[in-house]
């Protein structure tokens, strides 16, 4: 990344660690287990510690599920009769 960028960015990373899951077999399913901690390390440059989170990844995340989705549907061959 410092040759694309010559170390000018600040890069960080924060990992959470779910534990085991616990409920009903759908509950698990669905939902991750309870986060029971965050590590926090700086790639490159000096960001703000309290400014780390995964919520605009997560957020691209959805966005581009939701659109993949809608293009799918619009693409899908449906086989029904005349």
């Amino acid at each position: 990344m410092a040759s694309a960028f010559g170390g000018e960015i600040d890069y960080a990373m924060l990992q959470k660690l779910s534990g085991s899951e616990s409920g009903t077999r759908e509950e698990r399913r669905y939902s991750p287990g309870p986060c029971l901690e965050t590590i926090k390390g700086t790639v490159s440059g000096h960001p703000d510690d309290a400014q780390f989170s995964t919520s605009h990844a997560e957020r691209q995340n959805l966005t581009m599920r939701m659109h993949m989705r809608r293009f799918y549907n619009f693409a899908k061959i449906h086989n029904t009769l005349p």
